[in-house]
């Protein structure tokens, strides 16, 4: 499975503090079965030290692959930085790439010929496997029981709800897009909290995305330090306690309702020329409209109220939330 010849590929590749693991993610990359035509690196990292582990890995690459490294005069912010890097680049097709992670050998000959059989398609995943620093497997990102539900989706143009309702199902570094599919999507929108959710919401309201159901990217997880549990509420009554957390909750979820409703407008605006199915047009508002009710619904002080509201819209809590959870939750905090 060869990708064409003519097809130049890029891979972009946004640095911060990388030093230690970012020589390995290079050597992965110039072990590829279909070499990237070339690298961009952008380096937002405040010292030299990601400069100097790039630099000691070069003399490795393929002559054929153009390395094109920049350090970032002022940190921009990995959206900015992938935004900016994207734009730069020439390739017809460009893989998104961190750090620290491992590509495996066949990962840009399986995606890259994903785009060649489908000229319709504009972003293409694939699977991670979950990594410990050394390497050591621990699961896939995406589980069998997940990927079912995915295939089952994309096959039948349905794929959308699940991409807008959860937010964030492919990482980043398991994407490859096509360059001429981009022009509407760039810059990314810097109120955004992620570039892979803008990338995979763009192109699945479109319909436009395809998965390629292999495990491509080794995806190594940092440890990090757990934070002490927060002791706000100790020696509180009960029922002042449960009052904090429906606060609490409440606070989050108009969070959250802003945040849905921004990117539907990033949405809209970006793609006001483009012709979209009316199903996924439908999906963003009836959304937005019933998480407004399901906030102005919490802060009923009526439990009787509540449950009546509840009852009434049983159906949008399976189709648009987490069904019983959330049912429980609206009713008892």
């Amino acid at each position: 499975m060869r990708c064409a010849d003519s097809r130049k590929i890029s891979v972009v590749l946004a640095a911060w503090k990388g030093e230690t693991y970012i020589g390995e993610q290079l050597r992965s990359l110039f072990q590829q079965t279909r070499l990237p035509d070339e690298i961009l690196i952008g380096d937002d990292s405040p010292d030299d030290a990601t400069e100097k582990a790039i630099r000691e890995i070069l003399p490795e690459a393929p002559a054929s692959i153009r390395i094109d490294y920049r350090k970032n005069p002022q940190r921009l912010g990995f959206i900015a930085n992938f935004s900016a890097l994207i734009e730069r680049a020439s390739g017809d097709y460009i893989f998104l790439c961190d750090q620290d992670d491992i590509w495996l050998n066949e990962k840009i000959e399986i995606l890259s010929s994903e785009l060649d059989a489908h000229p319709d398609c504009g972003l293409v995943a694939c699977n991670s496997m979950r990594v410990t620093a050394d390497l050591i497997p621990l699961e896939p990102v995406l589980s069998p029981g997940r990927i079912r539900c995915i295939r089952r989706d994309l096959e039948h143009r349905r794929a959308f709800p699940p991409l807008w309702l959860e937010g964030t199902l492919f990482p980043g570094h398991d994407l490859a897009v096509r360059k001429s599919s981009m022009s509407a999507a760039l810059p990314f929108p810097s109120d955004l909290e992620f570039h892979d959710m803008w990338l995979i919401l763009f192109f699945g309201i479109q319909e436009k995305i395809r998965y390629a159901d292999r495990i491509l990217t080794l995806y190594r997880i940092h440890e990090s330090n757990v934070s002490h549990p927060s002791r706000r509420g100790a020696g509180k009554s009960l029922p002042a306690r449960l009052r904090e957390i429906r606060r609490t909750r409440e606070e989050e979820f108009a969070i959250q309702l802003r945040k849905m409703t921004l990117r539907r407008d990033r949405l809209l605006d970006r793609l006001a020329s483009t012709p979209l199915p009316p199903k996924n047009l439908a999906l963003l508002q009836e959304s937005i409209r019933l998480a407004q009710w399901r906030l102005d619904t919490m802060r009923k002080p009526s439990a009787f109220r509540r449950i009546r509201e509840i009852v009434l819209h049983l159906p949008d809590y399976f189709r648009y939330f987490n069904g019983v959870r959330s049912i429980v939750r609206d009713l008892f905090l």
